[in-house]
């Protein structure tokens, strides 16, 4: 005898359904997690990188070819605060937050770079 199909949904139906949506939400957090975490600093100075998570305020000192840098890393974004260079390009380079974005300064050899899993998926330029 064949199966019935009722007009009206079961109790079953709204359980598969909540599970499935459960499920859903689980696997894409779980996957995915959230963007602060998954990058980080890369702080480039006299042939050492250091790595610092960007979830963290805080001031980093490096002294470098011509004497200290300061870069600050603030909500998630790092930028060139003080440099002992001429003309100041880094500090006017502004602050930097995505995967792949980097600020240098070149007179005294430091080199910021953010640093995470994204950084593959950003797109540097458009060809037309």
């Amino acid at each position: 005898m064949p199966m019935k199909l009722s007009d009206k949904p079961t109790f079953a139906d709204y359980l598969i359904l909540a599970l499935a949506i459960a499920l859903t939400l689980v696997l894409s957090f779980g996957l995915h997690g959230s963007s602060s975490s998954s990058t980080y600093l890369d702080v480039q100075c006299k042939g050492n990188h250091y790595l610092y998570s960007l979830d963290k305020d805080k001031e980093l000192t490096f002294t470098g070819l011509l004497g200290p840098t300061t870069i600050e890393i603030k909500d998630g974004k790092a930028a060139f605060i003080e440099s002992p260079c001429k003309n100041k390009i880094c500090i006017k380079m502004g602050w930097i937050s995505r995967p792949g974005q980097f600020a240098a300064c070149l007179p005294n050899g430091v080199l910021i770079t953010i640093k995470g899993k994204d950084a593959d998926n950003e797109v540097d330029d458009v060809a037309h």
